[in-house]
């Protein structure tokens, strides 16, 4: 929905559409007072409908994402790392066991065919 009562340049920004001289400062007050009298909706309207104010809040939008990850990512980076390295302290001697149980259950069922490998191998 473009807003006719309300010219804007390239940026967006409200041009007086009146010119000025000395003479016609009644117009000047009366292209100001047409401004003024904009409706808030309508002047959002029109700056939203404007390219260069769509490109700007994408920019700001852009740069907000940016910075809110890498803030969060700051902020909660000590918290990650702590956490990590309290769960592998506390689960090491549970996977010590883990590991070495899994090896004490295998090697009688690997040795055989390891040394038959072997034996093969040098014949």
């Amino acid at each position: 929905m473009k807003n006719d009562m309300l010219q804007l340049d390239e940026d967006g920004i409200p041009v007086l559409t009146n010119s000025v001289s000395s003479d016609n400062s009644g117009m000047i007050q009366g292209t100001l007072d047409n401004f003024l009298a904009t409706s808030t909706p309508e002047l959002a309207t029109a700056l939203l409908d404007s390219e260069a104010v769509r490109q700007k809040l994408d920019e700001i939008a852009a740069r907000m994402t940016v910075n809110t990850r890498q803030d969060v990512e700051t902020v909660i980076r000590p918290a990650i790392e702590e956490a990590i390295t309290q769960a592998l302290n506390v689960s090491g001697d549970n996977i010590y066991l883990a590991i070495s149980k899994q090896l004490e259950y295998a090697i009688p069922d690997i040795l055989p065919h390891v040394l038959q490998a072997k034996d093969t191998c040098e014949n």
